[in-house]
């Protein structure tokens, strides 16, 4: 894929995530989870469960914000 289409992509999808997040946090929230959990989850085994710790601890940060 070139540069160009992904860039285009990626300008699409984040569109589409910012329109979710105004219209439907619930379904953002459980859209940003899961691929969250997949990110984690094709790590590397040795790295997986730093990972869920480093995660939820920036979860608890940002509950805590107010946003």
């Amino acid at each position: 894929m070139e540069k160009e289409e992904r860039e285009k992509k990626s300008l699409e999808e984040h569109a589409r995530r910012s329109k979710l997040f105004k219209e439907n946090r619930f379904m953002f929230e459980i859209e940003r989870r899961k691929e969250i959990e997949a990110l984690i989850k094709n790590a590397p085994p040795e790295y997986q469960e730093n990972l869920k710790e480093t995660q939820a601890e920036w979860d608890r940060t940002m509950k805590g914000a107010g946003n």
